[in-house]
């Protein structure tokens, strides 16, 4: 669980701060997988992020790239359902899953 702490950390020992920021949040709070495989309509997506608290979003994986419209379930702490109304094609649809903290 997160909570409020309070550090002090002199400006001459901080390198590279934004990078490492950058490196944690996207290593950890975040969640990517493409979808569709010609006949499934529902997908299931295993995130592992430990919260319902998530925003999904999704788009085509070519052009115009725009985005998707499904119907997400937060189905438990660590998984989506997603739904569509008609079958993806092959890895048509990339997701993307992101913590909200």
């Amino acid at each position: 669980a997160m909570s409020e702490n309070t550090i002090a950390i002199p400006a001459s020992q901080i390198t590279d701060f934004c990078s490492a920021v950058t490196t944690c949040i996207g290593n950890n709070h975040n969640f990517t997988a493409n979808i569709g495989n010609g006949v499934a309509t529902t997908y299931a997506i295993t995130h592992n992020l430990g919260t319902r608290d998530v925003m999904v979003q999704a788009y085509r994986n070519s052009s115009p790239y725009d985005s998707v419209e499904l119907t997400v379930e937060r189905t438990s702490t660590s998984v989506v359902t997603l739904e569509t109304v008609s079958p993806l094609t092959t890895d048509e649809v990339r997701v993307m899953i992101t913590e909200i903290l």
